[in-house]
């Protein structure tokens, strides 16, 4: 049996325009993927696209069997990357101490 999940958020940016100042900016068309890391393998969940204002949401099916699933069926050690043409922006993973940027 697959359990479904849905993730969603919005994404924003500090933009500081030459001799102006900071303000906070939506981009639109960043990609934006759900990844899952256990101790042996790092698992791709699903992506999305943001929508002009910044907006995303990712759907995702997994198997109830999986052990990704906790026992009550949350999915934890969950991270994000973020691509903004084509470049990571979002999502190295600190190898200092495991966790995600």
């Amino acid at each position: 049996m697959e359990m479904s999940f849905t993730v969603n958020g919005t994404i924003k940016a500090m933009f500081t325009p030459e001799g102006g100042s900071p303000e906070e900016k939506q981009i639109a068309n960043m990609l934006v993927e759900l990844w899952h890391k256990s101790p042996l393998e790092v698992v791709f969940l699903g992506s999305g696209l943001t929508a002009a204002d910044g907006f995303f949401d990712i759907d995702f099916k997994v198997d109830s069997a999986s052990p990704i699933l906790s026992p009550t069926n949350d999915i934890e050690q969950v991270f994000m990357k973020v691509y903004y043409k084509n470049q990571l922006v979002v999502g190295d993973i600190d190898s200092s101490d495991g966790s995600f940027d």
